[in-house]
């Protein structure tokens, strides 16, 4: 006889996760359409430890119960009868993304020019990108594994001339924000990473009515195999994972949804971080800044794809299509730039408008403690009104409150390994 120890499964779509649960009420005619895969965990006293099944293996048995026949009941009405089990117990980790200060993980960083060798004498200001490079590492396993955040919003990196790491405009970065902070996320417990750019011919509306404010969809080249990765996508910086913003249509082809991206608000921030002279191109100066935004400029097709087609606008295809993507809170502090967890240190934290927060960490007592360099987030007039009844708007603060501390969340981007 066989009794339940738990339940190992993956709830079903493209954003479904693995669990364990020692539930045993559910149905085993439901196991099929509410999971993607499903494993019990059971004992027998005719074995020594514990077993596992693959429900895979008995989907016909399953399919011949009552639409009321729990796991247990199941169990219990199989009497002596055998089933396809292993002599093994199977037990689920997760292994997450990790992120980590770049001079932390032992690399070292120089600005650089886009094609010339770093020994080629030149100006500061022709530098527009940074190479990366640390001994024992080479580019492409760097690439094939990580992503590379600069100020707080990711960067394309690629294979520089001396087999360096090159972040493409991390120099620019450094120039507008006056800063040069790079972190590392490293996908290499989670999967293998294609790093595919946006070009203009992969952007499109719904219809030939549409605006790509109210529906934008980018089609992956039909090389990458889609259905069997897992997709993220970074706009201007801001990454990511699918969900209200990001979603899989199908035939290789993503849904954008830019109307809620945040876009009037982090505009700002891109501003403060990037040449955006291609965004500007179409959109009209005022006072001899871009600050004074027009609405209808900035959420103009124009203006959309100029965005999505910046160097730091790209799709990650992960080479896992099991990849489990959550968020959790970390505790304010009244100290700037501060936050405290108990949670397993060394995961990304997504702060103030979606960016990803640069991070170092330090255990005290029993508390994870995260610092950063600031985390006060603007809150813009724009922000407490109804952004389209206004013709324009700029980065103007609201004077009752124009900063606060930011909520920020540990952004788990996880893999289940199975032991």
């Amino acid at each position: 006889m066989y009794t339940l120890v738990k339940v190992i499964a993956k709830t079903r779509g493209r954003t479904g996760s693995w669990f364990e649960s020692s539930e045993t009420d559910v149905p085993v005619r439901q196991i099929a359409s509410l999971y993607t895969k499903c494993y019990l965990v059971l004992t027998n006293p005719y074995y020594e430890g514990e077993l596992t099944l693959d429900c895979d293996d008995v989907a016909e048995r399953f399919a011949q119960q009552s639409n009321t026949t729990t796991i247990t009941q199941w169990l219990a009405g199989l009497g002596q009868a055998s089933l396809p089990v292993t002599e093994k117990s199977l037990k689920l980790n997760v292994e997450y993304v990790k992120y980590k200060d770049a001079i932390q993980a032992g690399w070292k960083m120089d600005l650089c020019h886009r094609t010339a060798h770093p020994s080629v004498q030149m100006p500061k200001s022709e530098k527009d990108d940074v190479r990366m490079y640390k001994e024992g590492v080479t580019a492409q396993r760097f690439l094939d594994h990580c992503l590379v955040t600069v100020n707080n919003l990711v960067h394309l990196a690629m294979r520089g001339v001396d087999e360096e790491v090159q972040v493409i405009d991390a120099g620019i970065s450094n120039r507008l924000y006056n800063d040069n902070h790079l972190g590392i996320l490293s996908f290499e417990k989670v999967g293998k990473l294609k790093v595919v750019s946006i070009t203009e011919d992969m952007i499109a509306g719904m219809s030939g009515q549409s605006n790509l404010s109210d529906l934008c969809v980018i089609k992956v080249p039909s090389e990458y195999n889609v259905e069997q990765m897992f997709p993220m996508i970074s706009v201007g910086g801001f990454l990511h994972s699918l969900g209200s913003i990001f979603s899989y249509l199908g035939n290789n082809c993503f849904k954008v949804d830019l109307g809620n991206f945040g876009w009037e608000s982090r505009y700002f921030e891109l501003l403060k971080r990037l040449d955006l002279s291609t965004l500007h191109a179409h959109m009209t100066r005022k006072n001899g800044t871009y600050v004074q935004v027009a609405n209808e400029e900035l959420f103009s097709d124009d203006v959309l794809k100029a965005l999505l087609t910046l160097s730091n606008s790209f799709i990650v295809l992960v080479d896992n299509p099991d990849v489990m993507v959550s968020q959790r809170p970390v505790e304010r502090t009244r100290t700037p730039g501060v936050y405290l967890t108990q949670s397993p240190a060394g995961l990304p934290v997504l702060y103030k408008k979606g960016m990803l927060y640069d991070t170092w960490e330090i255990t005290e007592m029993d508390r994870c403690v995260i610092k950063g360099k600031e985390n006060l987030r603007p809150t813009y007039n724009h922000e407490t009104t109804s952004l389209f009844t206004e013709n324009s708007f700029d980065d103007t603060q609201y004077s009752s409150e124009p900063d606060r501390y930011s909520m920020a969340f540990q952004w788990l981007i996880g893999a289940a390994v199975f032991d």
